[in-house]
């Protein structure tokens, strides 16, 4: 290091101006710190200066963040501060060695084997008050310092503290934008992709596939997860999870991409491979998800995966890569669960599902935007003595934007299918019972039919209930018709409801008897004032 004599004015002013120098973004904070500590050396005429950290875990322990000795940079260590000047300063006495300071602090090792003979340091010390470590400089002969020289070192400190909380916030800042990047791209329970980083993978590879390539996409749903969930907990659920997707990491390649798509659900990418292949991978990870046994609490738990596989193609867009693997995959379940099924476009099934996924969509527009129309059709006896003058039963019909009518044939199938048969009931009968409390005639029946679904749906019976107390006694009498079908699917179910709904007054009717091919023996336990042939 160049030791030219500078007068003490000139280098105090040198240093000072460096101190008050404000760092830009492009600045490297060591550097500062280096030319500040080559500053200081000169300043003090000194041959050692150190920054140390208290350690965030131990705060009897420090670690040098920058060691400095006669021009240059020495490796950072660690060291205990027991027994050490570094231990006084830490406890706010600015300590100042001017000569002896190996002889004063025996147990300290570094001062022998460094042959310090003189030592001066300031605490670090952050702007809430706490104490981050020290700035100490040293030199192996004594120091000769004036009383106006200790508060320049103490400027210095101050000054560096103020540095290093910057870059530990910055850091803190690096470390949370990471855990949100990690956040927002990564499941939190399984640590694999979430769903919208897994179709950005999806369109990455879409926007770069030539005629020539193809991916394979897996869709994978477990089908007893919701049993050990509910059953065991949802801390359990997680565990499941997580170890499923464990499993499937050990058995997918490098060139493969796992998320979990929500739930029980995992998506994977496999990149350039055709359809065989996929299926081959699909059948291993099925394969591998059977074979495995959940322990909880001791208990073994078992569970299969029933997978859909489709292919991307230059051809095929990124939603129908995602919608026919989740269409094949419901094949899967649907033909018994544990399978694996291949989407391929010719496949009347999956027009047939895609037909029934379009009228689910039509009914609940057709349902918020009351696009449900009910039509009249009157019941005429064959011979006199008919209690009732008029009689009429409720069909239900959806109109389309262009006025099309579309039939009960056309979509009642896919609503009891899909589950969404109570919420058409709830609209048909709260609509109809509307209209009869405007139209008293104790000499009319009106005749509504009701799904086997509704019969269960203690929600929607509750609305109905509460809807029938607040009509008017001399109204139209009500009749229920339920199918023979659903009403022996459950005949307790079905006997709980009429039962029920009995002591309100209100009439059942069986629909499509003799559909059931079922023996006349359970009419007998039934209240069923009409039936209505096949």
């Amino acid at each position: 290091m160049d030791m030219t004599p500078v007068k003490p004015e000139l280098q105090l002013e040198e240093l000072l101006r460096l101190l008050a120098a404000r760092l830009d973004s492009s600045q490297n904070p060591e550097d500062f710190f280096l030319h500040c500590m080559e500053k200081v050396a000169r300043f003090y005429d000194v041959q050692f200066a150190f920054i140390g950290l208290l350690d965030e875990l131990d705060k009897k322990q420090i670690n040098t963040y920058l060691v400095w000795h006669n021009g240059k940079l020495l490796e950072n260590f660690q060291y205990r501060l027991p027994g050490t000047p570094c231990e006084d300063v830490i406890n706010l006495s600015h300590e100042i060695i001017r000569e002896g300071a190996a002889c004063k602090y025996p147990d300290d090792q570094i001062l022998a084997e460094m042959k310090v003979e003189s030592y001066f340091g300031s605490p670090l010390i952050a702007l809430d008050g706490s104490l981050l470590g020290l700035f100490s400089i040293m030199d192996s002969r004594p120091m000769h310092t004036d009383s106006w020289m200790i508060p320049v070192l103490n400027c210095v400190a101050t000054r560096f503290a103020l540095e290093i909380e910057r870059i530990q916030t910055d850091q803190e800042l690096r470390n949370l934008n990471h855990r949100l990047m990690l956040r927002e791209q990564y499941d939190p329970v399984t640590g694999v992709l979430n769903r919208e980083a897994l179709e950005h993978q999806l369109n990455r590879l879409k926007s770069g596939i030539s005629t020539h390539e193809s991916h394979a996409f897996l869709y994978i749903d477990l089908d007893q997860f919701k049993v050990i969930n509910d059953t065991a907990g949802h801390t359990a659920g997680d565990e499941l999870l997580r170890q499923i997707a464990s499993i499937f990491i050990n058995n997918l390649h490098s060139n493969t991409i796992l998320g979990r798509l929500g739930g029980d659900e995992f998506g994977i990418i496999l990149e350039n491979h055709d359809a065989e292949q996929a299926i081959s991978i699909a059948q291993r990870l099925r394969d591998a998800t059977s074979e495995f046994l959940f322990y909880w609490s001791d208990k073994p738990y078992q569970l299969t995966a029933s997978t859909g596989i489709s292919i991307l193609t230059a051809a095929t867009s990124n939603e129908d890569t995602l919608a026919h693997a989740d269409m094949a995959c419901n094949f899967s379940k649907e033909n018994g669960r544990n399978r694996v099924h291949l989407y391929t476009p010719d496949d009347s099934r999956f027009q047939r599902h895609r037909d029934e996924m379009l009228w689910v969509s039509k009914i609940k527009d057709a349902l918020d935007s009351h696009a449900i129309e009910l039509h009249a059709q009157s019941i005429l006896p064959l011979q006199s003595g008919c209690l009732y003058k008029n009689a009429m039963e409720i069909l239900v019909r959806i109109r389309s934007d262009e006025g099309e009518l579309s039939y009960p044939g056309q979509f009642i199938p896919p609503a009891e299918k899909y589950g969404i048969m109570d919420r058409i009931d709830h609209y048909v009968v709260m609509e109809t019972l509307n209209w009869v409390a405007g139209h008293t005639d104790s000499s009319e029946l009106v005749t509504i039919n009701l799904s086997g679904q509704s019969l269960s749906n203690e929600i929607l019976l509750g609305s109905i209930e509460d809807r029938l107390k607040q009509l008017d006694k001399n109204r139209a009498a009500i009749c229920f018709e339920i199918t023979e079908t659903s009403a022996i699917l459950d005949i307790q179910v079905t006997l709980r409801f009429m039962n029920r709904f009995r002591k309100l007054g209100v009439f059942f009717a069986l629909d499509d008897f003799g559909s059931g091919l079922s023996s006349f023996g359970y009419l007998k336990g039934m209240p069923i004032d009409f039936i209505k042939i096949d």
